[in-house]
């Protein structure tokens, strides 16, 4: 089992960065410009790269602005059981939250 932590301090509010990572226009903006998502758990994004490459996580839980669960479904490589979860720490300092990004059980 294979475990990432990121954690990035983000000038922006929690509401936009929640945007950021559960809306097609949000994901697109930063990851790949094919992205589609609806923030509904349950759903499932589907991350595009190029005609035979693609990544779908099927989206577990939701807070609004303070967390984020998915599942790696599918993908071209198989890795599938990866689990990416997003959590926000505050309260903000002048519209800087810390935003933790923790991807765990990734099948080698």
């Amino acid at each position: 089992m294979l475990n990432i932590h990121h954690q990035l301090i983000i000038e922006a509010s929690p509401e936009k960065i929640y945007k950021g990572i559960t809306s097609t226009e949000g994901l697109a903006g930063w990851w790949t410009p094919d992205a589609t998502a609806k923030p509904e758990a349950g759903t499932v994004a589907r991350f595009p790269f190029g005609p035979d490459y693609f990544k779908e996580m099927r989206i577990l839980e939701l807070t609004p602005s303070r967390f984020v669960l998915s599942l790696k479904t599918e993908s071209f490589l198989k890795r599938n059981g990866t689990r990416l979860m997003y959590r926000w720490y505050g309260p903000p300092v002048i519209d800087q939250f810390s935003l933790n990004m923790d991807c765990a059980w990734w099948n080698l």
